[in-house]
């Protein structure tokens, strides 16, 4: 970059790699804590989110492949 070396045999020259991994993982241990509830809540409204996803994709969508204004009058099944 404008004449510098800024990356030598795979390691980026201009960053301090070990102290950005230690904030990245700090970050990634404080937004987990924060988070714990949110958490929590997401895996037991997994399998009921999951339940509801695959009746509906089992349910006919009316939807004109062919992207016409036709698909305004194709009744609703």
């Amino acid at each position: 970059m404008g004449g510098r070396v800024v990356v030598e045999g795979g390691r980026v020259l201009t960053v301090d790699e070990t102290q950005l991994k230690k904030k990245v993982q700090s970050a990634a241990d404080r937004l987990r804590e924060q988070n714990r509830g949110e958490w929590a809540l997401a895996d037991r409204l997994a399998p009921i989110v999951g339940r509801v996803c695959r009746a509906l994709a089992r349910e006919p969508y009316p939807l004109n492949r062919y992207g016409s204004a036709d698909w305004l009058d194709t009744p609703v099944v």
